[in-house]
Formats: C-alpha cells, structure tokens, sequence
C-alpha cells in the first residue's frame, strides 16, 4: 500500500518549508527552518483489517 501527497499554495498566509515521508520504519521531516534540519521519529502505521490505520509510537 502506498501513496503521497503534495500540497502547494502560494496564498497560502502561513508559510511552512517542510517536508514530511513516511516508511515502513518510520517517519521523516525536513524542516528548513529549524536549526536542526532532519528529524527521525520511530512512528509507523500498521493497518487493523486492512482499512483502519493504527499509528505505533517507538518505545523510549
């Protein structure tokens, strides 16, 4: 199962530069304006009879 999403928006008021990926290990962002860039969450999402996704947090 997979699929992505893009939105852009040039009038959007509120200006964000950040990009997020999800894969089967976990989640991904990039934010441009934050000091640290890359983040790394353990977060994945498993699916409960293949429709309804339930988020798994990591263990710390």
């Amino acid at each position: 199962m997979g699929s992505e999403h893009l939105f852009v928006s040039w009038l959007h008021s509120f200006k964000e530069q950040m990009m997020v990926a999800l894969g089967s290990k976990g989640m991904v962002v990039f934010d441009d304006l934050s000091e640290e860039k890359l983040f790394f969450y353990e977060y994945k999402i498993n699916w409960k009879d293949d429709k309804t996704p339930v988020v798994v947090k990591a263990a710390y």
